[in-house]
């Protein structure tokens, strides 16, 4: 679900940034501003339970490379409760 609802995003962005179209459907920012927040609370619950671990930190880039590895093979992430990851991967109302 959210590959698509991401996909559909990313084409509204390409619309406006070439003039095509000036206004963004609500549905849209506020898919947005969810997977925004969710994704920010993840990196956060994340990078808490690799500390207390003693794993030390981790980029960004590295946690998107994660996050990217486990879309295609289903797995699920380590330090993200599945309540957090359903939020994004679940919502099907852009």
């Amino acid at each position: 679900m959210a590959k698509k609802q991401i996909k559909k995003i990313y084409n509204e962005r390409s619309l406006i940034i070439h003039g095509e179209k000036i206004e963004v459907d609500e549905k849209i920012l506020f898919y947005i501003e969810k997977l925004a927040v969710s994704l920010l609370a993840i990196f956060i619950e994340r990078a808490s339970l690799l500390n207390k671990g003693g794993f030390g930190g981790e980029s960004p880039m590295d946690f998107f490379d994660e996050i990217e590895d486990n879309v295609w093979s289903n797995g699920s992430l380590f330090g993200i409760s599945p309540t957090r990851a359903r939020e994004i991967w679940e919502t099907d109302n852009v």
